[in-house]
């Protein structure tokens, strides 16, 4: 929607996904892998039946649907290119399976994550979740941008391709916020990103998730105190990475890309003073600043060593005078305090909040989604819409009260309609209402972190709750 304001494991063979269940350390379960056009995955090391029919799609495409038929559970394969697939096959249908005791409505998960596809044939609504438990110390949630370390447009996958060796292992993901779509600033997320610590954007008026320095997650509404001191003490409120105005403040950093995209006004470039602090930018941060040039005709340059202050026409005339070598202060103050947080990000209406559904009974339904948790569980649910024969998709009450069954205490609506996207292992799982994945600002990915780090858990992990 328009509003102004590593590399991951290649899927392209059967022993590639094998050598990842075998040496990853990833254990998750799938309680249903019903999808539209057999478009689901062979989830972890275990899989267990929901309902009654079940489609696996292997990674390498020649694993085409297991059924469960009363009691007797059969492959239907397609042909085999290679002999030498078959021991992977076999493997295969072995683990699928040796798990299968019960095939009851409800099976308790009892690893890292789950994928679950719920189908409600008489709306028709089908819905996919993936629940990820807190206490899983080798996992973390970061947010991403679609060109990595910039604002731009792309799809969910392609993001996962962008994501730094270093950031982990992308297990799931889900689409995020809310963007401008316009050009030059596509891409700018409407509301608040923090990415490893850096902040990208800065909070708008909307409800928004963080998790703070001790890694507990929070939802509510975010202000922005962002603000530049003038050499004779004087403050000015500025925005971060956004349109200007004529008469407004904004402060670019690397995040906005090569220039600051303005055609006209005043652009002043900063850089770190001797002995202060250095960038990235970070939450709740105090910058002192020392001018290196003025710019009367916008698009200044912007680099990882450099913010600009952007000042709109009307403004420029009545904000002091500053030239080259003055000290100028930046505060990235929010409230509440957002110090430390590795993690944020925008989106909106909250659904729930301290255990009370929220959500408009006037709406039409569309594809919708959202995050939510509780004490034990985080989950990412995208419910599909706009295909009659397939699912209607939900109002903001539906979904915040079918998020309330699962039993979320919060739960945060994200950018929906044809941007709604759920990712799991290499495959998009859902069926998006444009019949391909939008191309959106930025998402939400469930990492597994590297064994390296796993001894000394990462400020953004689960183990701390």
């Amino acid at each position: 929607m328009n509003f102004d304001k590593s590399q991951r494991p290649d899927w392209s063979g059967a022993s590639d996904f094998w050598n990842f269940l075998q040496g990853s350390g990833v254990k998750g379960e799938v309680e249903t892998i019903s999808i539209r056009k057999q478009r689901s995955v062979l989830i972890g090391l275990s899989a267990a039946i929901w309902r009654t029919k079940i489609a696996a799609r292997v990674f390498g495409g020649y694993a085409k649907s297991l059924k469960k038929t009363g009691t007797v559970l059969s492959w239907s394969l397609n042909p085999i290119q290679s002999a030498k697939r078959w021991p992977l096959l076999l493997s295969l249908a072995l683990l699928a399976l040796a798990p299968f005791r019960s095939l009851t409505a409800e099976t308790k998960a009892s690893s890292a994550f789950t994928y679950i596809h719920d189908e409600v044939p008489e709306r028709p609504w089908s819905i996919h979740i993936v629940k990820i438990d807190r206490s899983a110390s080798d996992f973390q949630l970061d947010t991403v941008l679609a060109e990595s370390s910039s604002f731009g447009l792309g799809p969910l996958p392609d993001q996962i391709q962008h994501i730094p060796a270093d950031f982990g292992r992308p297990i799931a993901a889900i689409n995020g916020d809310f963007y401008d779509r316009e050009w030059p600033y596509e891409g700018d997320p409407k509301g608040l990103q923090i990415i490893q610590g850096e902040l990208i954007s800065a909070p708008g008026p909307w409800s928004c998730f963080w998790m703070d320095e001790k890694s507990e997650p929070h939802l509510g509404i975010v202000n922005s105190e962002l603000a530049v001191t003038w050499p004779n003490g004087k403050t000015t409120p500025v925005g971060l990475n956004e349109r200007r105005g004529n008469s407004a403040a904004v402060v670019y950093s690397r995040a906005v890309g090569s220039s600051t995209h303005t055609s006209r006004g005043r652009e002043i470039i900063l850089e770190p003073a001797p002995g202060s602090r250095e960038f990235p930018l970070k939450p709740e941060g105090q910058y002192t600043l020392r001018v290196r040039e003025i710019r009367e005709r916008g698009d200044a340059p912007v680099s990882a060593q450099t913010l600009v202050l952007s000042l709109g026409p009307s403004l420029a005339r009545s904000v002091p005078k500053v030239g080259p070598g003055d000290i100028i202060h930046f505060s990235s103050a929010t409230s509440p305090s957002l110090k430390g947080s590795q993690t944020a990000l925008g989106g909106g209406p909250a659904l729930i909040h301290e255990g009370k559904p929220h959500g408009e009974t006037y709406e039409r339904r569309h594809p919708r989604s959202a995050i939510g948790w509780n004490k034990d569980y985080f989950y990412f649910l995208v419910v599909d819409g706009r295909q009659p024969s397939l699912s209607i998709g939900m109002t903001t009450a539906e979904i915040a009260n079918y998020m309330k069954k699962l039993g979320c205490d919060e739960a945060l609506n994200l950018d929906g309609g044809g941007s709604a996207t759920l990712w799991v292992l290499g495959q998009v799982v859902n069926s998006p209402c444009e019949g391909r994945e939008r191309s959106v600002a930025n998402s939400l990915v469930l990492l597994q972190k590297r064994k390296a780090e796993t001894n000394g858990p990462a400020a953004n992990s689960f183990a701390h709750h």
